[in-house]
């Protein structure tokens, strides 16, 4: 049997990046829990919860998914009562940030990634998801013309001044109709019953692009992560199938991503 516990022994930058994480993951659980705002563990943090009843020992991420019409309360909520060693970073409060989902930060710390962007805030992280009703059809489209136009309208850097506005008035255009699409989904959901639940940009996420099924998630159920409990989806086999197919087999050594490339820790 494989001692892969040597990817993040104790003590290591890793295992203590891994623990920062959870103290955050905490943070905003209790926040979650004392405003009835559902929330539940994702892709690998769920997988390692499934598998290893903690992260996966290789893994520097950890992700959390709320419903649309929970996340903009949730945001309020975590500006407003996040401790001050933790921080929310969205695009709506960052210039350059350029996801479709938020991040909560730890402000002791420094994390960068093999794609690292030049944000402001740079600290150990966890991500937060929405996911919201639509169909496979419109999300496609709404996907295909948002595509990178969000990223690109952020931090493009072009010479020629022409080519630049040119490129802007492309992105804007993308956006506005994809946020159309989405818009008519979100419409034709309050009137017929859809049962799959898409991230916001499904481009460029692992697995289930077409979805998960709304019975794989609700109602949420409970699960030991590194000997805490938190909410996660109904049928958490059934969710982690759709997205890995067989989750339980342990990928070989070069398919275990490790997106960090400096972590550091500040004592002030």
């Amino acid at each position: 049997m494989e001692d892969l516990s040597i990817y993040n022994p104790e003590s290591s930058d890793l295992r203590k990046a891994q623990l920062k994480m959870l103290d955050i993951l905490i943070e905003v659980a209790k926040i979650c829990d004392q405003n009835n705002i559902p929330y539940w563990l994702s892709f690998g943090t769920l997988l390692g919860a499934v598998r290893h009843k903690g992260f996966i020992p290789w893994d520097d991420d950890l992700d959390i998914e709320v419903e649309r019409k929970n996340y903009k309360k949730l945001l309020t909520l975590l500006e407003r009562e996040l401790p001050p060693s933790m921080t929310l970073q969205y695009e709506g409060n960052e210039k350059h940030y350029c996801f479709r989902y938020a991040k909560v930060r730890d402000r002791k710390s420094f994390i960068q990634e093999k794609s690292s962007i030049d944000f402001k805030e740079k600290g150990i992280f966890i991500d937060i998801f929405y996911r919201e009703y639509s169909t496979i059809f419109l999300k496609k489209i709404a996907d295909r013309l948002l595509g990178g136009a969000v990223l690109y309208s952020k931090l493009s850097t072009f010479k020629d001044k022409r080519e630049k506005n040119y490129q802007r008035l492309i992105n804007s255009l993308r956006i506005f109709l994809s946020e159309c699409f989405i818009f008519l989904a979100r419409g034709i959901s309050m009137t017929l019953p859809f049962n799959k639940l898409f991230l916001a940009l499904e481009i460029g996420q692992t697995g289930a692009s077409g979805g998960i099924d709304k019975r794989y998630v609700f109602p949420l159920n409970e699960i030991y992560f590194e000997g805490f409990k938190f909410k996660s989806p109904h049928n958490p086999d059934a969710y982690l199938r759709q997205i890995y197919g067989d989750y339980m087999k342990i990928p070989s050594p070069e398919n275990r991503i490790v997106h960090a490339t400096k972590i550091e820790f500040y004592n002030n």
